[in-house]
């Protein structure tokens, strides 16, 4: 008989959580030959997606009675499967009369071969049995996989070569199974979600192991095309090579690219070791080896990092920020070579290049690459005028000068942006200033809450919830009213208005909305989110619209240090993962967000800061009832009655009233409630709540980014632009 028997691999976890692949080969029966299946050059021709069909029907260990995992296995069948260009003939004995095959798999339900005789295959589908039984318990094996077995039994009939090509190569010139199996151990502690929000550091991301093992079914590092191309420990197919720049080196079992590996940045699927409670995407590293295999994909991967951020250039070298926080250098052929990764901003000034790390280091492009750091504590840079400036997280500004950072030109500033070539800065006063060439000198505008870029252009929002563009000398017409927060993402600039409905700049002013039902926006890590009235979170996908990243269970939002953070109702906070597209789990049992450095506020009363250099958060002070923040400042409020700002430069929080019963924040203005009923606000000029506003006040709270205040006749007020109407 001949028949086609190819390898099986399992996934496995080391008890450090750490996922491995081993490989195993079905029984084999020693009447068969083996079959070796040529590798050909790929048809330059339009060709269809490749339909995963899958089969539940062993799935003895009822893992996929549960509808979440059905839904993930399909869409990563479905991913996958619409990325394939084949042209796979049908499978189909009645067509070939006196003819009969076997196709045989490891069978999900026992661990042995199971067979199936003359299995009906549909044109370009493959057949995945898929199921779920207890292997060897959590943290060690989680999965096993493989493509399928093609046996024609000796013939009776006549020999005809038709059906000998159709069940062995399909009529397609490149690796062409029937299908195959996936066994995954149902004692795993799975995350069966279609995004990473709710995976837990202990967990087992259902959706990265079905894409990698989906992958051994299609051939990579199963298949006798595949072994043809290792040479010395090495794969050497011609896409992969493309992408990785040479050799790509494998792991010692030949069927998993080296442990670690990345290109431009990231990781590839195919790897063979991955982390809990992390989730790998399918890489241009892993697309390129199907390739390699002789499967046409949709589009055709090119080693370039999506999604453009921003572009800087000094006139010989361009730099690219991608959405997903990685640098690349422009070619003069068109391509891009990968520099770095982890950055939020590229800017530059004096003909120098500049990157600001997400943990607040600044670096200069030179000799090739970014060496030496030249400061830390940054939380923005900028060009105006030619030059560079940073934004410390003290509230101070410095300009590059003679190779470093020399004088300060200001402090107090909570925000610097670049806008028509210039630079402008929002002082925590409200006011605006433009950068003349020597410093900051008149006053453009005051009562602006926020400033922010896109386009190329500066826009302001003004406390009474008006949108200005500056226009070359000033802030002339009003763009849009009834806005309760601007900010940049993909290097354009959104609105929310008041009645939950954001809207995107696009050159001339702002169309139709983008989506409603929206109560906050937030920028962070090169992306804009926005969460839902319904607790559901939203993602700009970079062109047009917001994709939904989860249905519900969101309760607040925010941007800080240039990290974007959720906090979930189960107090879990997640920061999103530039490198990964995903969501990590930072923090647990947290009460409220906060922006500016990133400050959450746990239910035991601790305030934390996140630390950029470790990714998680240290305890900066104790005992807090509230966290706000407004004009760019981070204010608590301890079980004592005091209120603490905190002071950017020693990093610690300053006592700066005492005696108060509340605190809330609106229209970027912070104001607490005295135990005796008094009502103040905070002077950003000054530093200190030297704005008495009301007495006989007995509550205090926000909403929708308002402030509101009640007082003893049971009148209700809202801060309005500096002035107090009366609110319903």
């Amino acid at each position: 008989m001949r028949c086609c028997m190819l390898s099986l691999f399992g996934l496995r976890s080391h008890p450090a959580r750490r996922a491995r692949a081993v490989s195993k080969r079905p029984p084999a029966n020693p009447r068969e030959k083996f079959l070796r299946l040529n590798m050909e050059a790929l048809e330059a021709r339009e060709v269809p997606a490749v339909a995963v069909v899958l089969d539940y029907s062993r799935d003895a260990g009822g893992l996929f009675n549960n509808p979440e995992a059905r839904a993930v296995m399909s869409e990563v069948a479905t991913e996958l499967g619409n990325s394939l260009n084949a042209s796979l003939g049908a499978i189909n004995a009645a067509n070939y009369p006196g003819q009969s095959w076997v196709a045989s798999f490891l069978d999900p339900a026992t661990g042995y071969t199971a067979s199936v005789s003359n299995l009906v295959v549909d044109a370009n589908t493959i057949r995945v049995y898929v199921g779920g039984r207890a292997l060897d318990g959590p943290a060690d094996t989680l999965a096993l996989a493989g493509p399928g077995q093609s046996t024609i039994p000796l013939l009776v009939g006549p020999f005809l070569p038709g059906w000998d090509n159709a069940v062995t190569t399909r009529g397609h010139s490149g690796f062409a199974p029937w299908g195959g199996s996936i066994t995954f151990d149902s004692s795993e502690a799975w995350h069966f979600g279609q995004t990473t929000v709710g995976l837990d550091a202990n967990e087992v991301d259902f959706y990265s192991v079905a894409l990698h093992e989906l992958g051994h079914v299609l051939g990579i590092g199963t298949t006798s095309q595949w072994s043809g191309l290792v040479s010395s420990g090495t794969f050497t197919g011609a896409y992969a090579v493309a992408v990785y720049g040479a050799p790509v080196p494998l792991a010692p079992d030949g069927g998993h690219w080296a442990d670690g590996i990345k290109v431009g940045g990231l990781g590839a699927n195919l790897d063979p070791t991955f982390d809990a409670g992390s989730r790998v995407g399918w890489s241009l590293l892993d697309a390129a080896g199907l390739l390699d295999l002789g499967w046409g994909l949709v589009p055709p991967p090119a080693p370039v990092s999506p999604g453009t951020a921003d572009t800087v250039s000094n006139g010989s070298v361009t730099l690219v920020l991608d959405v997903q926080g990685d640098v690349y250098r422009q070619e003069a052929n068109g391509s891009r070579t990968f520099l770095t990764s982890q950055v939020m901003q590229i800017a530059s000034g004096s003909g120098q290049l500049f990157i600001l790390r997400n943990d607040g280091a600044v670096f200069r492009y030179d000799a090739g690459g970014f060496g030496l750091t030249l400061t830390t504590g940054i939380t923005q840079i900028a060009s105006g005028s030619g030059q560079l400036f940073i934004l410390r997280n003290d509230g101070a500004v410095f300009r590059y000068d003679a190779g470093g950072f020399g004088l300060t030109l200001t402090t107090g500033i909570t925000q610097i942006a670049s806008g028509s070539g210039q630079l402008f800065i929002l002082r925590n006063d409200g006011a605006v200033f433009r950068y003349d060439g020597s410093g900051f000198g008149l006053t453009l505008t005051t009562g602006i809450t926020q400033i922010a870029s896109g386009s190329g252009q500066l826009f302001i929002l003004r406390n009474d919830g008006a949108v200005f563009r500056y226009d070359g000398s000033g802030f002339g017409l009003t763009l849009t009213t009834g806005i309760t927060q601007i900010a940049s993402g993909s290097g354009q600039l959104f609105i929310l208005r008041n009645d939950g409905a954001v809207f995107r700049y696009d050159g001339s002013g702002f169309g139709s909305a983008l989506a409603t039902g929206i109560t906050q926006i937030a920028s962070g890590g090169g992306q804009l989110h926005a969460r839902r009235n319904d607790g559901a979170l939203l993602r700009y996908n970079g062109t047009s619209a917001f994709s939904l990243v989860t249905l519900t269970g969101v309760s607040q939002i925010a941007s800080g240090a240039g990290q974007f953070f959720i906090l979930r109702n189960d107090g879990a906070v997640l920061r999103y993962n530039g490198s990964t597209g995903g969501y990590d789990n930072v923090a647990t049992g947290i009460a409220q967000l906060a922006g500016v450095q990133g400050f959450i506020l746990s239910r035991n009363g601790n305030v934390l800061r996140y630390n950029g250099f470790t990714g998680g958060f240290d305890v900066v002070t104790s005992s807090a009832t509230h966290l706000v923040m407004g004009q760019g400042i981070a204010f608590i409020r301890r079980s004592n009655g005091d209120v603490l700002r905190y002071n950017a430069f020693t990093g610690a929080f300053d006592v700066v009233a005492s005696g108060t019963a509340d605190l809330a924040v609106g229209q970027d203005q912070v104001f607490y409630r005295s135990t005796a009923g008094a009502l103040h606000r905070y002077n950003g000029f000054t530093g200190s709540f030297a704005v008495s506003v009301a007495s006989g006040v007995i509550d205090i709270w926000s909403i929708a980014g308002q402030f509101y205040y009640r007082d003893t006749s049971n009148s209700a007020f809202r801060y309005n632009a500096g002035v107090y109407v009366a609110a319903p």
